[in-house]
């Protein structure tokens, strides 16, 4: 009985079958609301600095430390949220998630000093963030396989949305209540996600693995399960996922960067906030429009997806750079779409190319944990920008610096993309190890290989 329900399993797997389907696009819809809310308030969070810098009298370094510090709280809860979703399922952990974030935006509204901002809007909302983010992600790369790229990039148009309608709505709701009140009304919005998670299932699998998986309800564990802690232990004895959040710190250093700081760069030449709110505007309207596509054509090449998210880091390094000879408002709007297509390419493909390395058993604890990577390079990097400013009074070193640590970091993805594929090309007609899992049958000490054929073509 357990080895029919074994190549049950295998030959439903090998059976095409459409993805798209209406649970498929409710999933699509739900990571689009999530991504809407976290990515478009945390991404606009520049246009609040100004105003911070002012009231309490603080360096610019210490203004832009509270974007980066949220950013970088809510990658480095990573493992946690990644726990919770394991544990709990992804309806309890999106509910959760808007509920902190909702606490945490309102309490920023009386804060006595900006040090509490720390706290409330780093630490609570950014939390909060941190369990949206993940679990937009983890459905939508389980259930998807052949057109995942494509999938990812249309709830990515969530983040794009909020990018674009959020600068517009944050400027006119500072200008009519303050940023103090700004605060209050965004835990409002934050609070819709709740009604997302209410609509959420927790099986979000392949549907005909689920009805095989059913078959097994007689509360006996599968010989193939594995405990939390021993998939944790896989994932850092996995030298490729370990490669891949070293090389993903060296880019994730600088790749907000520049949506921190162009409102501190606009007004030094002059533009007004609208002006600004609307470069980030650009930054989102070209996301939207361009992710799709990307994901249409890395669906087809597959094998080359660690060269693009390579190639948009070197592009972004250079039009960076670029900002050195900018002095009008239509030059810095070019910009906000360079921007928008390059960083979003590039933060659409992250998650894609973590789910051929860790396998889909292992995902939601991967991305969390890999996320780790990304959380402490999210932290320090923005900070610096703002230190090499104050220190220079000018941000040519900081177009400087944006070069060389993108240049640098892309550089490393484009030959790490060689091994995966020559990696690919020696074990091309076999499975690869994804991880070491305990046989719990017979022998509990006993370990027992399991493989997993890698979609990634590389």
């Amino acid at each position: 009985m357990e080895g029919d329900l074994e190549r049950a399993m295998e030959d439903s797997e090998s059976k095409p079958r459409r993805e798209f389907t209406k649970y498929g696009c409710l999933l699509v819809g739900c990571a689009f609301m999530m991504r809407l809310i976290s990515n478009g308030i945390g991404q606009s969070v520049g246009l609040v600095i100004r105003e911070l810098i002012e009231e309490f009298h603080v360096g610019k370094s210490e203004a832009n430390g509270i974007g980066s510090f949220n950013t970088g709280l809510m990658l480095l809860s990573g493992p946690v949220a990644g726990l919770v979703e394991h544990k709990l399922g992804i309806r309890v952990t999106v509910v959760l998630g808007s509920l902190i974030s909702s606490i945490g935006l309102a309490c920023s509204m009386f804060v006595p000093s900006f040090h509490v901002l720390y706290i409330t809007y780093g630490a609570i909302t950014g939390f909060g963030f941190s369990l949206l983010s993940l679990a937009s992600m983890v459905p939508i790369n389980m259930y998807f396989h052949e057109r995942r790229t494509l999938a990812n990039s249309l709830s990515n148009v969530g983040g794009g949305v909020g990018t674009s309608v959020f600068p517009f709505v944050i400027a006119w709701l500072m200008e009519e209540y303050g940023w103090r009140g700004l605060y209050l009304i965004l835990s409002g919005i934050s609070l819709q996600g709740v009604i997302v998670g209410l609509i959420l299932k927790d099986n979000y699998r392949d549907p005909k693995k689920n009805v095989l998986l059913n078959q097994k309800s007689n509360g006996e564990k599968s010989p193939n399960e594995e405990s939390t802690l021993q998939k944790i232990k896989a994932l850092y004895t996995n030298k490729y996922f370990v490669l891949y959040g070293i090389l993903s710190f060296s880019v994730d250093m600088v790749v907000l960067v520049p949506l921190f700081m162009i409102p501190i760069i606009a007004a030094a030449i002059g533009l007004s906030p609208r002006q600004q709110a609307m470069i980030l505007t650009a930054v989102g309207i070209s996301s939207i429009f361009l992710r799709p596509v990307i994901a249409m054509v890395v669906d087809r090449i597959k094998a080359y997806t660690l060269t693009v998210m390579g190639l948009s880091a070197l592009i972004l390094g250079a039009s960076t750079m670029g900002l050195l000879y900018l002095q009008n408002y239509a030059a810095y709007i070019v910009y906000g779409c360079i921007l928008g297509m390059t960083n979003g390419a590039y933060l659409l493909l992250k998650p894609i190319v973590l789910v051929d390395i860790v396998g889909k058993d292992s995902y939601a604890l991967g991305l969390g944990f890999y996320r780790l990577f990304s959380g402490t390079a999210v932290i320090t990097g923005p900070p610096i920008a703002g230190w090499i400013m104050d220190i220079r009074g000018h941000f040519d070193w900081l177009c400087y610096y944006a070069l060389a640590v993108f240049t640098f970091g892309g550089c490393l993805l484009i030959i790490f993309n060689f091994f995966l594929k020559r990696r690919h090309t020696e074990q091309k007609d076999n499975d690869y190890i994804v991880v070491s899992q305990v046989d719990l049958t017979d022998k509990p000490t006993d370990i027992k290989s399991t493989t997993e054929m890698s979609s990634l073509k590389s």
